[in-house]
């Protein structure tokens, strides 16, 4: 996946500048880690001190927006793709519902994670896809049913993130599930997936068939940095 996911077109730069009160739009990328730490209850700075009470009340895309430039390993880019994540959950549950019901069974009957190789994935997919039709009435019964529990779930840890209500443990928590969610996703990409039609938010992170594992890879090695402490 790429470094800098491509960005919903929110806000201009003047509006950015009015959420954390400064002058230079210049000095975003230290205050875009600034306000992550806020946010799950570690500011590390007058500024941070000073917002930690006030981002709940903060729409959740205003504060993405500073997060979208973030480097790879970062606090503020672990933020940025928990944000694109929920978004394609809230734009389009139906399709994601289906699709991680999908990769649940596909988990379950022993299909392997894609491959990076482009005709032994495309054999796969084609594979799985038969797999999927011939089965659809057990997937969407039993394994929707699972799958809606399971993003209740995760929509509500990351509810709670916005909120502020999350510690940076219990976000080493929320990432390790974001990864396995994108992993789970990932293992269900079958032909069907081939033929969907571009998002305009966030689809290098989450639609894109290969961009799922390797989101799902990002969030687990960014769940390994937060538990060690190197989350930055």
């Amino acid at each position: 996946m790429a470094t800098h996911p491509r960005r919903p077109a929110f806000l201009d730069s003047g509006q950015v500048e009015n959420i954390v009160g400064v002058e230079d739009f210049t000095e975003q990328v230290e205050k875009a880690r600034e306000v992550a730490y806020a946010l799950v209850g570690q500011p590390d700075s007058q500024l941070g001190k000073a917002l930690a009470g006030k981002l709940p009340d903060v729409p959740a895309f205003l504060l993405a927006e500073m997060w979208q430039d973030a480097p790879a390993d970062t606090l503020p880019a672990a933020l940025w793709r928990l944000y694109l994540i929920q978004q394609w959950i809230n734009q389009d549950y139906s399709t994601v519902l289906r699709r991680y019901a999908e990769g649940l069974w596909a988990d379950k009957n022993g299909f392997s994670l894609p491959t990076t190789q482009d005709k032994l994935h495309q054999a796969r997919c084609e594979l799985l896809s038969t797999h999927l039709h011939e089965n659809r009435e057990e997937i969407d019964n039993e394994y929707r049913e699972r799958a809606e529990k399971a993003l209740k779930i995760y929509q509500e840890m990351l509810t709670q993130l916005w909120q502020g209500k999350l510690t940076i443990y219990q976000l080493v928590t929320l990432l390790a599930s974001s990864a396995n969610f994108m992993f789970v996703l990932a293992t269900g990409v079958s032909a069907d997936w081939l033929t969907g039609k571009e998002h305009d938010l966030g689809f290098e992170v989450t639609l894109r068939p290969q961009a799922l594992w390797h989101t799902a890879q990002e969030l687990a090695r960014e769940a390994e940095l937060a538990y060690r402490g190197n989350l930055v």
